[in-house]
């Protein structure tokens, strides 16, 4: 008994990353990125007058109502990086409208802690892991919370894999900042938990110090209204 639980333990991770690699195989296999660049020579000029003869009824694109992360995350992510490379606070963006505040537009994530990945790859790389992580962090956060609940295995497998991959998740995961923002609620729960349950002396400043981080994690990752959701819940 005792080593099946340990296997289930060791299970899930594995699981999970199979998942996630199964979810993405379209760029670990072909290379593509996780955004919805397709709405850019679909509906936008001057991009889409390159192909118009060859299209006569308009270029083919899979949706129209995700045109945000190209036109905000993506380019918005890569300034702020592109400005700390260049030693550079972003405080400005001269490239929308007249110019707009840079740093204080919350759903930049200028902060997000998970930008390092942007620092020692390519940036295309290193948006995609970035995304790739949501899933990832989501399911074993929650899968960590549920096992705290002392929950049926399967019932914390489930769970775990029901919030990476929910229909919340996966409507809004090229974002980034949104799913970055939510991941970090399990944990949140997970360290309430061990903090009014568990008072141990060699785990009271550890506890604080997790939840503490996991807010400024969800607060930076750049969607103040999921990090209000989170709040008041």
């Amino acid at each position: 008994m005792v080593n099946m639980f340990r296997f289930n333990k060791l299970l899930y991770p594995f699981l999970l990353v199979f998942l996630v690699l199964v979810f993405f195989y379209q760029f670990f296999l072909k290379g593509f990125l996780p955004i919805p660049a397709d709405t850019v020579v679909g509906l936008y000029h001057p991009y889409r007058d390159f192909y118009a003869k060859d299209y006569p009824r308009g270029i083919p694109f899979k949706n129209f109502l995700i045109t945000d992360p190209v036109r905000q995350q993506y380019p918005w992510k890569n300034l702020a990086i592109k400005g700390f490379k260049d030693a550079q606070l972003p405080l400005w963006n001269p490239y929308s409208f007249s110019g707009t505040p840079h740093l204080a537009n919350i759903q930049s994530g200028v902060f997000y802690p998970l930008n390092i990945l942007f620092f020692f790859l390519p940036f295309h790389l290193a948006w995609s892991l970035y995304i790739i992580s949501q899933p990832l962090l989501a399911g074993l956060f929650t899968y960590l919370y549920l096992r705290n609940q002392k929950l049926d295995g399967r019932a914390v497998v489930l769970g775990g894999i029901a919030f990476s991959f929910g229909g919340f998740s996966i409507a809004w995961l090229e974002w980034g900042n949104i799913i970055s923002t939510a991941l970090w609620l399990p944990l949140i729960l997970l360290v309430i938990d061990k903090i009014t349950l568990f008072v141990k002396p060699k785990i009271s400043f550890l506890w604080p110090a997790v939840f503490v981080l996991s807010l400024v994690f969800s607060f930076f990752a750049g969607h103040l209204q999921t990090f209000f959701y989170i709040s008041c819940f």
